[in-house]
């Protein structure tokens, strides 16, 4: 299958699985699947910069120092699971777009930055109303539609546009029309539908390179990776949710330090480096 087809079929996959999730599953069992899936993503990540050989001593003196900063300053946040949540929705959402182009192999144009504003600017929106009840669609639209414009007057003019970048046009209309529609989910459905979708286009994408390029990669080390992380975390949280929620287990399952768990992860996923062939976030184990 051609590359283009792969890259449609893994966006299709990554739509629709966060959206059944969103859709069958109770919210309690929603969070607690974003959150393994999520921390486990996050682990990962950071299995493979080991790897690459790109966590030093200044790497982790500042994962450290930020770690201290966040989880100290949820001490003295009032309400800490909203403010946090907005925050790393926020934050993720500029993860997750940066993230869409690398994956679909589109350059950062200057078109394509505005069209990242509109998409972190109307994501944020949408949060802060499902968590604050704040709304001002008549103010964030018109921002959203300029931000927009440079790419679609560019793509009329040049009469093309490719299916990668219809993708995030549609991701920035569909929450243009969220914003606009009376609250249908809940705030954790939100977040947690982007961080499903993240995850999931991340084991595809590399699921796809495996068989593009297997000579780059140990695919059974990939799976085995995947796995282990996945049960040992889903079975330390069953353990917490069953027996205890006020031990060392709640500094990475409650929700809040989950949230700060999740702007760390956009932190220290920002490469000074190009990105490796299989980008870091991808967890696959290379020979």
């Amino acid at each position: 299958m051609p590359p283009q087809q792969w890259n449609a079929f893994g966006f299709m996959c990554s739509f629709l699985f966060p959206l059944l999730a969103v859709i069958f599953l109770r919210e309690k069992t929603m969070v607690a699947a974003v959150i393994v899936l999520g921390q486990a993503h996050f682990l990962l990540t950071y299995l493979q910069q080991w790897r690459e050989g790109r966590v030093d001593g200044t790497y982790g003196a500042l994962y450290v120092l930020a770690c201290a900063g966040l989880f100290t300053a949820l001490s003295f946040i009032p309400e800490p699971q909203l403010w946090t949540l907005v925050a790393a929705g926020s934050v993720f959402a500029v993860h997750f777009f940066l993230d869409e182009i690398h994956i679909s192999g589109l350059s950062p144009t200057k078109e394509m930055r505005f069209l990242g504003i509109a998409f972190v600017l109307l994501y944020t929106a949408l949060l802060l109303r499902y968590a604050y009840g704040v709304t001002a669609p008549l103010l964030i639209a018109p921002l959203a539609f300029a931000a927009c414009a440079p790419l679609v007057i560019s793509r009329l003019r040049a009469q093309a546009i490719n299916a990668s970048e219809m993708f995030l046009l549609s991701g920035v209309g569909i929450l243009l029309v969220m914003i606009f529609i009376p609250k249908s989910i809940g705030v954790m459905s939100a977040l947690g539908y982007i961080i499903l979708f993240h995850c999931t286009r991340w084991y595809l994408f590399n699921l796809f390179k495996f068989f593009e390029e297997p000579e780059q990669v140990c695919f059974k080390g990939y799976i085995r990776d995947v796995i282990m992380v996945n049960v040992i975390l889903a079975g330390c949280f069953i353990f917490y949710a069953t027996f205890s929620t006020g031990s060392f287990f709640s500094y990475l399952f409650s929700r809040e330090y989950f949230f700060a768990w999740t702007i760390l992860h956009v932190l220290f996923s920002i490469h000074l480096s190009k990105r490796a062939s299989l980008a870091p976030i991808a967890h696959a184990s290379v020979h």
